[in-house]
């Protein structure tokens, strides 16, 4: 469910890497985090990379920031690497949903106004050809798990 907050769509594809696949843009203020929850589950064995490319509007800054994990078997879902470049989102881990699906998790100062575009690849031999999807993605001040 979205919460002042529209996440479309962009396309359908195996392939390895998949650019622009989402795009998120919001018009509320007063929330910080951003809570993505994909359709990954563990014991896929599916290392996966995010990127995050936009602008937000509220700190007038950039966005570039990536999330690397690797849904390993349960229940280790191991986080290798958080990086930003820009500082309009940081990258702020990722956890397992309570009904057992990957989440990550953004910070901003502000989120009001912010639009970003979703970039993902997967690592061969086991991610080739996975539909990563995002599922459901909520704005608040929850530094913590939400979903």
């Amino acid at each position: 469910m979205l919460i002042n907050g529209t996440l479309t769509f962009r396309y359908s594809g195996h392939n390895l890497s998949q650019y622009n696949k989402y795009t998120w843009y919001n018009t509320s203020h007063g929330f910080s985090y951003i809570h993505f929850k994909t359709n990954l589950t563990l014991d896929t064995y599916i290392m996966s990379r995010v990127e995050a490319v936009g602008v937000n509007y509220a700190t007038a800054q950039c966005i570039r920031c990536a999330w690397v994990w690797y849904a390993y078997t349960s229940p280790y879902l191991i986080s290798i690497g958080l990086e930003s470049i820009y500082p309009g989102l940081t990258p702020h881990g990722a956890y397992m949903s309570s009904d057992g699906y990957v989440v990550f998790r953004g910070y901003a100062s502000g989120l009001g106004d912010t639009t970003l575009s979703l970039n993902m690849i997967h690592a061969n031999p086991t991610g080739y050809g996975y539909d990563l999807q995002i599922t459901a993605a909520n704005m608040n001040n929850n530094s913590g798990n939400y979903y």
